[in-house]
């Protein structure tokens, strides 16, 4: 017996769809996630490598010391 689901064209989830939209939509879907990922990772390895260049700034204490006088012992 068959249903009424079965034929495609009749499926109420295909309504207001038409078929050369669902063949861009298989396709730019998932290329628009892959993109977006790519973009997320593409950022985040700017960041690491831009990060560590600020660390060192930040940490340079080469010109920074701790300065011990000693004063003469009182006879």
């Amino acid at each position: 017996m068959a249903h009424p689901h079965d034929d495609r064209e009749q499926d109420p989830a295909n309504e207001g769809a038409t078929p050369k939209g669902r063949r861009l939509g298989r396709i730019l879907i998932p290329l628009g996630i892959l993109l977006a990922l790519a973009a997320i990772f593409t950022y985040i390895l700017v960041v690491a490598r831009s990060g560590a260049e600020d660390d060192s700034d930040v940490y340079d204490n080469e010109g920074a010391a701790a300065v011990v006088v000693e004063a003469p012992a009182a006879l």
